[in-house]
């Protein structure tokens, strides 16, 4: 698709240059430029491509900008926009590119960070308090109150990618191998950096018997073994744990997000037999965590994600996962706009051919705090990212935007992204 823009545009370039030598109008022009266009598929349309939402309509007011289809009134739309796109382009991309080579500069990159006063990198091992990030941003499916929709936009976005996903990523749904009884499908998941947290693992509805999760952080893997590795344990006031043993509640987080995004669990039978909707949200919550700690969860790595081999070096090429989400991570990893699209190659290559990348991510942000301290943050946007995963081998890359600007006092982000990259096709 990007050799038939380039193609087009060269194309449309030179004949357009050939009717201004010969005087011919500027309606000529165009009108060449329109009619090469009308020959050749929607970029727009293939890039913001999306399988049907039974709950697109119900969301239509969270998103900036509706769901981009291929109707033909769309398409009607993008060819009129055709000739002026063909003649701008080129120096629309000049200026961001040029940007991007003064911004990272070695020196300038190093007193920026060191002028903002923030950690990164290794500093995560030591000053990375992984009680206070949990009591922070995780107390319940709400979120911090200073980050606003950020917490509540992304849980709506994983449960309406694992709802429509559902016969790809369901158990249940697929073949079984009539020996064992076990699928004979991928059911294979990886979630890369991710940190302490498990908030996003509730949107799978225990769909996933193989769940892989890494951090590069120590605290981060320490913290996450831990929890698998250990039973449930009620605090009481009594034997209150220390701060760095502590196991977060995430029962009521889980308990939280089904509560608030799962009403259908809560039939009329149940309630008006006086069941209380929270008891069973945590009977759930409990059934999910215990799937997780016992069953899917399978192991927790440490990662890299500046390594060409983002799991170690002894780890086998081979072995690729057929979902790889991210959340929250790559930005905060990443010094330079080089550096992400790099991180970003070195991630796609976790994902099996014809598999799937979903990325939760912050635009504009600098910084997040945790505890006292605060850590770097690469300031990204949107087109950044759709560049770099096409550039990886993505087909299609679908992103859902919500302008929200934190209150700056935990964050300063001002706009989160929501990205579903898929199918990958490389070599």
């Amino acid at each position: 698709m990007i050799a038939q823009r380039r193609s087009l545009r060269r194309r449309t370039d030179s004949l357009l240059h050939c009717s201004v030598r010969k005087g011919w109008s500027l309606f000529a022009c165009v009108l060449i430029g329109l009619v090469l266009h009308a020959g050749m598929p929607s970029y727009r349309c293939a890039v913001h491509a999306e399988p049907h939402s039974p709950r697109g309509e119900a969301e239509a007011d969270v998103h900036d900008t509706p769901a981009h289809d291929c109707s033909t009134e769309q398409l009607a739309d993008d060819q009129l926009d055709a000739g002026q796109v063909a003649v701008n382009q080129e120096s629309e991309q000049q200026q961001p590119q040029e940007e991007a080579a003064a911004e990272e500069d070695p020196e300038a990159v190093a007193a920026r960070i060191a002028a903002a006063d923030v950690r990164l990198g290794a500093d995560y091992h030591k000053h990375f308090n992984v009680p206070s990030y949990l009591s922070a941003y995780y107390k319940s499916a709400e979120g911090s109150v200073e980050e606003g929709n950020l917490l509540d936009f992304f849980l709506r976005q994983y449960y309406r990618f694992f709802d429509e996903y559902a016969d790809l990523f369901s158990l249940p749904n697929a073949p079984k191998d009539p020996d064992t009884g076990v699928s004979t499908l991928p059911n294979t998941w990886l979630d890369f950096g991710s940190g302490p947290s498990l908030w996003h693992l509730v949107a799978a509805r225990s769909r996933f018997d193989h769940i892989t999760l890494c951090d590069y952080a120590q605290p981060n893997v320490n913290y996450l073994r831990r929890w698998k590795s250990a039973p449930p344990v009620s605090h009481t006031a009594e034997t209150a744990p220390s701060q760095e043993t502590r196991e977060h509640d995430w029962e009521s987080f889980f308990a939280s997000a089904i509560l608030r995004h799962e009403p259908e669990l809560f039939t009329v039978s149940e309630t008006s037999d006086g069941q209380d909707p929270t008891e069973l949200a945590h009977r759930e919550a409990r059934r999910r965590l215990q799937h997780l700690r016992t069953k899917a969860v399978r192991e927790v790595l440490h990662c890299d994600v500046h390594q060409p081999k983002p799991l170690g070096p002894e780890w086998d090429r081979n072995r690729r996962f057929e979902l790889v989400t991210s959340n929250l991570c790559v930005e905060a990893a990443c010094r330079t706009r080089t550096e992400y699209r790099r991180a970003l190659k070195n991630l796609a290559s976790l994902v099996q051919n014809g598999g799937t990348l979903v990325l939760a991510a912050v635009a504009g942000e600098s910084f997040y705090r945790v505890g006292e301290h605060r850590f770097h943050c690469l300031e990204i946007d949107e087109a950044l990212v759709r560049d770099a995963l096409e550039d990886v081998g993505f087909q299609r890359v679908h992103v859902e935007r919500l302008p929200a600007p934190s209150s700056g006092a935990t964050s300063d982000f001002e706009e989160l992204l929501f990205v579903v990259a898929s199918p990958l096709w490389i070599a």
